[in-house]
C-alpha cells in the first residue's frame, strides 16, 4: 500500500465516523451533474445555506447561554 493510499484510507475512516458524511457523499455525487440541472442545484445550494444558518443559530444560542452563566458568577472572598 502506498503512502497516498494509506492517507486516503485513513481519511475515509475518519469521515465514516462523522455523522455528516452521508450528506457529503450525496453532495459529491450530485456535483457531477451540476451543468445538466442548474435549477436543481440552485435550490440545493439554498438548502445547504439554510442548514448552515440553522446550525449557526444553535451555536449562537449556546454561546449566549455560556456568556450569561459567566455574568451570574460572583466572587466570594473568604476571611482568614
Amino acid at each position: 500500500m502506498t503512502k497516498k493510499e494509506k492517507v486516503r484510507e485513513e481519511r475515509e475512516e475518519f469521515f465514516c465516523l462523522c455523522p455528516m458524511y452521508p450528506l457529503y457523499l450525496l453532495f459529491k455525487s450530485f456535483s457531477k451533474k451540476r451543468e445538466k440541472h442548474p435549477d436543481f442545484f440552485e435550490h440545493l445550494d439554498n438548502a445547504r445555506k439554510e442548514l448552515l444558518l440553522g446550525i449557526k443559530s444553535l451555536l449562537e444560542d449556546r454561546i449566549a447561554e455560556i456568556e450569561e452563566r459567566k455574568k451570574k458568577v460572583t466572587k466570594i472572598e473568604v476571611e482568614g
